[in-house]
């Protein structure tokens, strides 16, 4: 059944949490570190284009409004992440922007332009306008976990274009897709402490 469907699942759950114990205070209490959980599912649509969709979370201890701003700026990705060698804003308007990013993997650069839907605190919204993918949309979540700090969520869906995608471009760019929540995590941490 699941050959017919053309469905692959791949599923690495990697969950981390630490025990911290305040030492300005009396209490001890339980805090999470990263909290890491990967899925990647890859199908074949009726053109029998394989369709790559990604779900990465991480449980950072920041409020959804500071991971929102992180994520949104995309200005700063250049001085932020080495696999980005630009990053413009090409339009803003009520609830979005349009942004094309250059991004660096498997040795070359490559363009995207993307509208991002804009739902602050929680909520962003990407789909592909131009660049050398057939399709990308994508989803960046950041849900409020009380005392506790967010959940940064992403689910990112990618189709590349034909052959002219080979091997090494095809996994550059799906090892990129793959480690954002992790990188924003860590710029995340550099920035707020």
């Amino acid at each position: 059944m699941q050959r017919k469907s053309g469905f692959v699942t791949l599923i690495d759950v990697v969950l981390v949490a630490g025990a911290f114990v305040e030492r300005n205070r009396a209490a001890h209490g339980l805090g999470f570190g990263l909290v890491h959980i990967r899925t990647m599912v890859v199908c074949r649509n009726r053109s029998r284009q394989a369709v790559t969709r990604i779900q990465r979370s991480a449980i950072v201890p920041f409020k959804p409004a500071q991971m929102y701003d992180l994520v949104n700026k995309v200005e700063g990705y250049p001085m932020r992440f080495a696999w980005c060698a630009d990053a413009r804003v090409l339009e803003r308007g009520e609830g979005y922007q349009i942004a094309r990013l250059d991004l660096r993997f498997a040795g070359m650069v490559q363009s995207f332009t993307t509208r991002n839907v804009q739902s602050p605190p929680g909520r962003l919204q990407m789909q592909l306008i131009e660049g050398p993918l057939q399709a990308l949309d994508g989803i960046f979540s950041f849900m409020l976990l009380g005392n506790a700090g967010c959940r940064v969520g992403l689910d990112l869906g990618f189709a590349f274009a034909g052959r002219l995608w080979g091997s090494a471009l095809r996994l550059g760019f799906q090892g990129l897709a793959d480690r954002l929540v992790d990188d924003f995590c860590l710029e995340a941490r550099r920035a707020y402490g």
